[in-house]
């Protein structure tokens, strides 16, 4: 069909119709992105009736370094990273493994995920009920067993406790998924040879099944460590970053440098450096396991 001018416009139209997409693009991802970097070497305090105060070079970044209450949030990062992904990594191949080899029925399986599909919002919202200290379920049985309750969001221990707790059974649904999907893409022959061979249940799942698992360990990793280094809506719902700054995360400190004390250009530099810190350890994570692979 000839259009206008014919294959000249023919040849643009590719153009025009990715045109949209683009232009979304530059608005919601590429130019707040840019705008950030630009806020990142300014003064800027919401609280103020003036706009931006002037550039600041790296004076933001430069205060970083002598920030305890950032090194603190990154304390608590790093403590929640190492405690919830083993444990979500384990309980979910434990799982699938259990899954693959039993009849379980599609509702059970439903239930099995049913923590990863909800909003995170509603899992802190659960958590927080669950682990109230007056009325929480938890508490309920600790106080039938003869045992004093225990304060779980109040107590600094207990509180970052709840949040790995909460994350774990959040996420392990997760782990569960990817790791059943890597289960059943096993060719059924290598069991079979392996069982010819006399091997054991045992020298089954180190040599057939773990080699062959591999990949399905790196995307659950890359994908779990990504999300607990940007962890927010959990700590929000459940604790607040508290008691005091014993479970406040980066993510948690930067919302609180943004919108409780309004100095906007320290949190865009703060955001920066989180963004760093998220892609160097997801090149460092897929590099390691893949050369671990080869």
């Amino acid at each position: 069909m000839k259009v206008l001018n014919g294959k000249g416009w023919e040849r643009n139209l590719k153009y025009l119709l990715i045109l949209p997409s683009v232009v979304v693009l530059l608005a919601i991802s590429i130019y707040p992105l840019v705008y950030s970097l630009y806020l990142s070497f300014h003064y800027w305090n919401m609280s103020r009736t003036s706009s931006m105060d002037g550039f600041v070079g790296l004076l933001n970044y430069i205060s970083i370094i002598y920030d305890k209450d950032f090194f603190n949030a990154l304390k608590n990062t790093v403590i929640f990273t190492v405690s919830a992904i083993p444990l979500e990594v384990g309980l979910g191949l434990l799982l699938a493994t259990l899954v693959y080899r039993a009849p379980f029925s599609s509702i059970h399986k439903v239930i099995l995920i049913l923590p990863t599909v909800l909003p995170p919002i509603a899992v802190g919202v659960m958590g927080r009920l669950i682990l109230s200290t007056e009325y929480g379920v938890v508490n309920y049985f600790l106080s039938l067993m003869g045992l004093p309750r225990v304060d779980w969001t109040g107590e600094p221990l207990w509180a970052m406790f709840s949040v790995i707790l909460v994350d774990v059974w959040e996420w392990t649904p997760f782990c569960f998924l990817i790791w059943l999907a890597g289960l059943m893409g096993i060719p059924i022959q290598h069991y079979e040879a392996a069982e010819i061979d006399g091997a054991s249940e045992g020298q089954i799942f180190r040599y057939i099944v773990l080699p062959q698992l591999k990949p399905i360990f790196l995307t659950i990793l890359f994908f779990r460590v990504i999300d607990s280094l940007k962890l927010f809506d959990v700590v929000y719902i459940l604790t607040g970053g508290g008691p005091g700054t014993s479970t406040e995360t980066l993510s948690f400190y930067i919302y609180r440098v943004a919108f409780r004390h309004f100095n906007m250009g320290y949190a865009a530099a703060l955001s920066w450096i989180l963004a760093i810190m998220v892609t160097l350890t997801a090149s460092f994570i897929y590099n390691l396991t893949y050369r671990g692979g080869e």
